[in-house]
């Protein structure tokens, strides 16, 4: 018996069981594609315009995951991937060219190392995310993660969420436009309510946004609902959803056509039917962290960068003290959102040895450290420039942001990555460091879908196709201007 085994959860050995017996039912001709496609998708699988070829995505919470964690994603890019890893923009990690036949053994390793890849695709609630810096950031009303986690692990695997309209996204924010929550199915803002002398954790609600092709700003639901009611909040929204949306139009499916479609009023009406409905349902309790700063093991400061004009930048433009006296929070530039296997598993032991064993993956497509104290900095820089992950400039404006786009996505028009590289190369070597330019963002996408999140970037890119000269030929389409803001 294979003792690894023995950590895995009945329910997820039952799940990789059930799909590599689906992959021997493909291989033998007895499940059509598009029968196989509903299930795989239901995995977290996604095919690849390449033959053959899957895109595994992970479902990471809140972007958060473990040194160790992370180690098991990178064993999986090193063991049947092609040795990259990809953050997208919902704060998970994707990994390419992964053989089907590979799929059902991948999933194990991926699970022994406490990772999922359940629902991270699919008509179903996918990876909720939350402001990277939630519990740490100076400004945050409270720290939002813990309830992010929480309504992740209620609504996965639930039979309500198995099979919705279409897809459906929940983000959470700690202080102003941080979760982007009018982008999202539902977003929710941390508020404290006073209750006499007691001060009452909840949030406010927005729900019905998103981009693509028609894009809508969510609406106002409510202006607090309790931390405690939180689940019971989710589940009667997706459950408003799920009756609603329409299950035959998959262009029109998502909940901010249900909202046009009825108006706020009704939609309001019908969630306070299903919120009432469950009532009398039990709800686990969300589990807060205890008090306290992560132990920080012990290790050798290193000033021999002091004088380095990068490693000065780096300081600059990479690190911001956290809302815990003497920690920061650390974070790294990823190039299109991409590190190498060998990258992965140096950010992990970066991560144990001189911070709090967790690495953040960001909206932006950067990774972040927190717990890092200052006499770490050098240390943790000169590890950096050993894997080339010491430059600076994350969340300004030389710090893009784009999807997969045609070099592996079916639904590309343009190869965004493309258009990224280039002009990551021309803004690195000839663009004026100046934090004039900080509040400029710039985000592409292959297709108008926006995964790359172009419509609220200040100068945005999304890929499309229109005749030249007779010929059909990729283009772009240009947007200036975009924001979010609640």
């Amino acid at each position: 018996m294979d003792t690894k085994t023995l950590n895995i959860p009945d329910e997820v050995r039952q799940e990789i069981d059930a799909f590599a017996a689906e992959v021997e039912r493909l291989n033998r001709g007895e499940v059509g594609d598009d029968d196989f496609k509903r299930f795989r998708l239901q995995q977290g699988i996604y095919g690849q315009r390449q033959d053959g070829e899957q895109m595994v995505r992970t479902k990471l919470p809140a972007g958060r995951m473990t040194s160790d964690q992370l180690r098991g994603l990178a064993d999986f890019a090193e063991k049947y991937s092609h040795g990259i890893l990809h953050i997208t923009t919902r704060q998970d990690i994707q990994l390419h060219y992964v053989n089907i036949q590979n799929v059902p053994q991948g999933l194990e390793d991926l699970a022994q190392a406490g990772v999922t890849t359940r629902e991270a695709c699919g008509n179903t609630v996918r990876n909720v995310t939350a402001c990277h810096k939630a519990g740490t950031c100076a400004t945050e009303v409270f720290d939002v993660a813990p309830y992010a986690l929480a309504v992740s692990k209620y609504l996965l695997r639930k039979d309500l969420t198995q099979n919705l309209p279409r897809k459906f996204k929940i983000t959470f924010g700690g202080c102003s436009g941080c979760g982007l929550a009018p982008i999202h199915d539902i977003g929710l803002k941390a508020v404290i309510q006073k209750d006499g002398d007691k001060e009452v954790r909840g949030f406010r609600v927005l729900i019905g946004g998103g981009l693509g092709s028609f894009p809508h700003a969510a609406k106002h639901l409510v202006d607090f609902i309790p931390a405690d009611k939180m689940l019971r909040m989710c589940e009667a929204i997706v459950s408003v959803f799920d009756k609603y949306g329409d299950k035959r139009n998959r262009n029109k499916a998502r909940l901010k056509f249900v909202v046009d479609k009825l108006g706020m009023d009704k939609i309001t009406e019908l969630y306070e039917e299903e919120y009432a409905a469950l009532d009398t349902k039990a709800y686990p309790s969300i589990e807060l962290p205890e008090g306290g700063n992560p132990d920080i093991p012990e290790y050798q400061p290193d000033n021999q960068h002091e004088s380095d004009p990068e490693f000065i930048l780096w300081k600059n433009r990479n690190i911001e003290p956290q809302k815990q006296e003497g920690f920061y929070n650390l974070q790294v530039k990823l190039i299109l959102g991409d590190f190498t296997v060998v990258q992965a598993k140096a950010l992990a032991s970066i991560a144990e040895k001189f911070a709090g064993e967790t690495i953040i993956c960001t909206v932006n497509q950067n990774v972040m450290i927190p717990w890092a104290k200052e006499d770490a900095f050098g240390a943790i820089f000169g590890e950096l420039k050993k894997i080339g992950l010491h430059k600076a400039g994350t969340e300004e404006i030389r710090d893009i942001t784009c999807c997969p786009g045609s070099e592996t996505c079916n639904l590309g028009i343009t190869a965004s990555r493309g258009l990224v590289q280039e002009l990551n190369t021309e803004m690195e070597s000839g663009f004026e460091e100046s934090k004039d330019f900080d509040h400029i963002s710039i985000k592409a996408s292959g297709c108008p879908n926006s995964c790359g999140q172009h419509h609220i970037a200040s100068i945005g890119f999304h890929g499309g196709a229109k005749k030249l000269n007779g010929i059909l030929t990729p283009h772009y389409e240009v947007f200036l201007g975009g924001r979010v803001s609640e």
